[in-house]
């Protein structure tokens, strides 16, 4: 609730502003859409009392300056995959690439971060890289191989992939039966 609350924040220029968006996008009924400005209010002050270095960004309309860095992010590492010939998928802020370029994409988010910001900020990834993989084999051999087996072969994947994967072959098997 409160993420949401500052996130609207961030995108409004008023507190008035702020509170009929952030009680507009609650589903009906909820706890959330009868808060009242004051409560609202409120819990926007405990954010910046927690977080006091984010207090000029409130209610500044700062949203649309944070989306266009981001996209000037994201143009920087696709203009880098684009260069190098190699594929690469924008989700959000998030990118998918190649088992073997996941280290291209850290590096290429580093510099762009230092480029468009001026600083370098962490990349987060979920599974380790195929350097990172491959760097074990030597080192312990039964972890390379339970990695490369789970990881690179592709054992985990989500609820929602399998879904996607499962209703593209039931549309791709609709088509060549006709």
């Amino acid at each position: 609730m409160v993420k949401l609350l500052v996130l609207t924040a961030i995108n409004a220029r008023s507190p008035k502003s702020v509170f009929s968006a952030f009680r507009h996008s609650q589903p009906k009924g909820s706890m959330e859409k009868k808060l009242k400005d004051n409560q609202l209010q409120q819990l926007l002050d405990t954010f910046i009392n927690t977080h006091p270095y984010l207090e000029a960004d409130m209610c500044s309309d700062k949203g649309i300056e944070l989306m266009f860095t981001d996209s000037q992010i994201t143009a920087h590492i696709i203009n880098k995959f684009t260069e190098l010939n190699k594929p690469i998928l924008s989700v959000h802020d998030s990118y998918i690439v190649c088992t073997k370029d996941t280290e291209l994409l850290r590096e290429t988010m580093q510099q762009a971060t230092l480029n468009i910001v001026g600083t370098d900020l962490s990349a987060e990834q979920q599974i380790p890289s195929y350097q990172q993989i491959e760097a074990m084999k030597y080192i312990d051999r039964d972890r390379y191989i339970d990695t490369f087996n789970t990881v690179l072969v592709n054992k985990l994947k989500s609820k929602q992939y399998q879904q996607r994967l499962s209703d593209f072959w039931n549309y791709h098997d609709s088509k060549t039966q006709q």
